[in-house]
């Protein structure tokens, strides 16, 4: 029973009317004295019953307080229209509808003589429009070709106002013009977004339509293709992509006890003192003062990670200069820097604890300042490096090792950070992976979208024309259009 606000919604399902009916009268008359208990009006009047189905409509009588439930063929719920059928066709309508005054309001302010620029138009028609396309598109996604083309003509109608083009442009075009992606592509995009943002959080209910769906399991041989249910159409789109063998990382559902987890100390105080105008020479002479008069009895170790964006390799190093200690592995392929620079704070902090006695001072070195504000924040998208980087924090100074770790400018000729610099590219070159690590949300999504500019890139190539290719051989994520245009209206 999912409930947002004011709106909530109960379902049972199955394949004997009956009993549904019976296990849902037990619910609603479970509710009506739960809210008569604690002071809640359920509004007759708006509550409404839908049996979905492929089959014949059922007469079903339900009760709400003595009152006897409206059945309808479609409800209204968050904004979206659920229908028998699941056709989605009456949302589609809606959708329409709704769209016209928003296109009405485009090309009000696309006047020629007053109008907006072509970049501004593109800003409107993606907070306006656009947004109320994608709204729910995870669900309707499942509607028929014949249905969802109805978008794309809404979609074409909004960009043609956008770049002042003709009616007779070719769909494609406009959308590479604009940097628009295609709807459906789109749409199986932010299908696999949603998926890497609820399987980070094990709670998620949508979780459970991704890793089991009964109906599909026992009924598939029945399914149409555009009625594939939300679950299966994700699992689907991770094996035609070759994307289900990535494992994402979980958050954990309970917190570590206080006892066991503290919090890391950082600084920051070079960057804090440091110009961006100023001289690299004049920040190196002064990071090296710095640390020189402030970590004078400290251990020093030197962190870093890397990242080749071609290949999608990475590593991570950490370097102890005084005792000529190195260390650089290669990590999992498609991490991001920010979590390479993690994973090498983390294991600089396994050797300190490994090594070091009680009484001893150590200063951590890095070049990343998100690495730095999330430790500070104790908020990161890697929750699986952060709990145990403040718990290393605090059994070390559980154990009287005094840690701190300091932010340091990079690429200014710092010896001990252009060292590790060069381990952490090294360790790319390394044949196998050393460190198998999950990917975040963010990275998996980082993948998708390079996945899907190639699929929509290889789309352009085999569907326009060549006068059109000659004039735009890839698709633009900067408009060169919007950019001609803004310069001949600047002139």
């Amino acid at each position: 029973m999912p409930q947002f606000a004011d709106d909530s919604a109960m379902w049972y399902r199955g394949g004997n009317i009956k009993h549904l009916t019976k296990k849902m009268q037990e619910t609603l008359n479970n509710i009506s004295a739960w809210s008569k208990k604690w002071g809640f009006k359920i509004s007759k009047t708006k509550t409404i019953g839908v049996i979905f189905g492929d089959r014949h409509v059922y007469s079903v009588n339900l009760m709400l307080d003595n009152q006897p439930i409206k059945f309808q063929n479609h409800v209204k719920f968050l904004g979206l229209i659920f229908d028998r059928k699941l056709t989605w066709n009456k949302h589609v309508n809606y959708l329409q509808e709704r769209s016209k005054a928003i296109l009405n309001v485009l090309r009000y302010v696309q006047a020629n003589n007053y109008g907006m620029g072509t970049d501004s138009l593109l800003m409107l028609y993606k907070s306006l429009l656009r947004s109320v396309l994608d709204y729910g598109c995870q669900a309707f996604n499942s509607a028929s070709i014949t249905v969802k083309s109805k978008l794309d003509i809404i979609q074409a109608k909004g960009l043609r106002i956008v770049l002042g083009a003709h009616k007779s442009t070719p769909l494609e075009t406009i959308l590479a013009e604009s940097g628009e992606m295609p709807l459906q592509l789109r749409r199986d995009h932010l299908s696999l977004k949603y998926y890497a943002r609820t399987k980070q959080n094990p709670s998620n209910p949508a979780n459970q339509l991704v890793d089991d769906c009964i109906e599909y399991q026992i009924y598939n041989h029945k399914w149409n293709d555009h009625n594939i249910p939300y679950g299966f159409r994700v699992q689907n789109l991770l094996k035609d992509n070759e994307l289900d063998k990535i494992k994402l990382v979980t958050k954990n559902i309970q917190d570590p006890p206080p006892w066991i987890i503290g919090q890391a100390k950082t600084s920051s105080n070079i960057k804090n003192s440091l110009s961006k105008k100023e001289n690299p020479h004049i920040i190196k002479t002064k990071a090296l003062e710095y640390i020189d008069n402030a970590y004078k009895n400290h251990l020093k170790i030197y962190t870093d990670g890397s990242k080749d964006p071609a290949s999608g390799k990475t590593g991570y190093a950490f370097l102890i200069p005084s005792k000529l200690i190195a260390s650089y592995k290669r990590t999992s392929d498609n991490l991001s820097v920010y979590t390479t620079e993690m994973t090498a704070i983390y294991q600089s902090l396994k050797w300190v604890f490994s090594n070091q006695q009680p009484g001893q001072k150590v200063v951590i070195l890095t070049d990343s300042y998100s690495a730095i504000q999330s430790i500070n924040n104790n908020a990161s998208s890697r929750p699986d490096i952060l709990e145990p980087i403040q718990i290393l924090a605090c059994r070390l100074k559980q154990n009287k090792i005094e840690v701190i770790i300091e932010w340091i400018p990079a690429h200014v000729g710092i010896l001990g950070n252009e060292q590790v610099d060069k381990l952490a590219k090294l360790a790319l070159s390394n044949d196998k992976i050393d460190l198998n690590l999950s990917l975040s949300a963010n990275e998996f999504i980082a993948i998708t979208t390079a996945l899907y500019k190639k699929k929509w890139q290889a789309r352009w190539d085999n569907t326009c024309s060549l006068w059109s290719r000659s004039i735009n051989t890839a698709v633009n994520k900067n408009p060169t259009f919007i950019k001609v245009i803004d310069f001949m209206q600047k002139q």
